[in-house]
């Protein structure tokens, strides 16, 4: 035990890397610092879409190239400005410790990862779709409500309890969307908090000696007034 508590000095202490990724997807998502090309390309006139290849919008600063899709179709991309890597969808991270945060980036040049990679499935963030999950609920409700009147047209059945499973589907998804708010908004108050450094496990804290404790604590201090 004596030789482990020489090993851990204060040096050593001091350059312990950060975590690789220190926000959530469904984090920025909650602080609204999210774009997607829909919302984005929407400030183009429908003509200049069918003409330009590239555009770089006023209102974000970000630029957009065309991607040839199929024979007839083309798709709008963002072009990331850190990798320049074409993507659906950029986002800008908190402004803590000194980063500004002011630049959109992909998802990993901004250092950010999901929340299923870090939490289970019953903690409040998970509660929080990402934009692609958002577009593929939209799509699914769609589908629902399109069975939903086949099925009503076709059977008498469906007919007659056509506006109560209706009714049932709009409630569930007004849930879903209420509790979706309540969880960003719990995630803007996190986010808001500074985040000091882990703590160790007690077995660990039982080996440092009284310097390095106290240059736990000074790093702690110092990160959580940045």
């Amino acid at each position: 035990m004596t030789d482990l508590r020489r090993s851990l000095s204060p040096e050593f202490i001091a350059h312990i890397p950060r975590r690789r990724y220190e926000f959530t997807i469904e984090e920025v998502i909650a602080g609204g610092a999210v774009l997607t090309v829909p919302e984005v390309i929407a400030q183009l006139a429908p003509h200049k879409r069918r003409l330009l290849r590239s555009w770089t919008c006023p209102a974000y600063a970000v630029r957009l190239v065309a991607v040839r899709c199929g024979a007839c179709r083309r798709r709008w991309r963002f072009v990331c400005p850190v990798c320049q890597e074409r993507r659906e969808i950029l986002y800008k991270r908190p402004a803590q410790r000194g980063d500004d945060g002011a630049t959109w980036a992909c998802r990993p040049c901004a250092g950010l990862t999901y929340s299923s990679k870090r939490h289970g499935p019953r903690h409040p963030s998970r509660r929080v779709p990402t934009p692609r999950q958002a577009v593929i609920a939209k799509r699914r409700d769609e589908l629902e409500r399109r069975a939903l009147d086949s099925l009503a047209n076709s059977d008498l059945w469906w007919a007659q309890r056509r506006d109560d499973v209706l009714y049932a589907m709009t409630r569930a998804i007004a849930e879903r969307e209420s509790e979706a708010a309540r969880s960003a908004a719990w995630l803007r108050e996190q986010i808001r908090r500074p985040r000091p450094i882990a703590s160790a496990p007690n077995e660990i804290t039982l080996l440092f000696t009284p310097e390095l404790l106290a240059t736990l604590q000074r790093l702690n201090a110092g990160q959580m007034s940045a």
